[in-house]
């Protein structure tokens, strides 16, 4: 009987003697929802366990992975100079054009994502019909960690909606 214990005893220790870090996290998403605009994504806490406190005017939310080198932002806005999505990408993301390596614009949204310095980015915009209101995702982490991102990158894309808010 003791030898036996000794055994599970042996058995336990280099189970749990295994490198955790070596385990990528269990997968925890939540649903996001702003109040202001409505916009609405789903968030993977996994990676951005860290929430930011939300901005004054209340448009959205930002959250980091622990070390700070990732984001993921969602949020809405006015679209005040009533720019198309092909004119907000080349007016406000004119500088990351430069660095994309995919882009699609639609009428009504609009994707654009590259790497910049070691770094990559995926922002997304969807605009209502009336391109009043935009509501965005913005997403960037290190290069190194694109294996992590892929997957979750096209979960959250196709979760981004279009929601009623207090403003929009």
């Amino acid at each position: 009987m003791r030898a036996e214990i000794a055994a599970l005893c042996g058995a336990l220790a280099v189970l749990f003697a295994s490198p955790v870090a070596a385990q990528p996290p269990a997968e925890q998403w939540i649903t996001y929802r702003n109040p202001r605009f409505g916009t609405t994504a789903e968030v993977p806490r996994h990676l951005v366990p860290k929430q930011m406190p939300d901005p004054a005017n209340g448009d959205g939310r930002t959250w980091t992975s622990a070390d700070g080198h990732a984001t993921m932002s969602v949020f809405g806005g006015f679209n005040a100079l009533e720019l198309t999505p092909a004119r907000y990408v080349e007016d406000i993301h004119a500088e990351r054009l430069a660095h994309a390596s995919y882009k699609r614009i639609t009428d009504t949204w609009f994707v654009i994502s590259g790497t910049q310095d070691g770094v990559v980015f995926y922002d997304r915009c969807n605009f209502t019909r009336d391109l009043r209101v935009q509501h965005c995702i913005a997403l960037s982490y290190p290069e190194s960690e694109a294996p992590l991102w892929d997957a979750a990158v096209a979960r959250i894309s196709k979760s981004l909606r279009i929601g009623r808010g207090l403003d929009g």
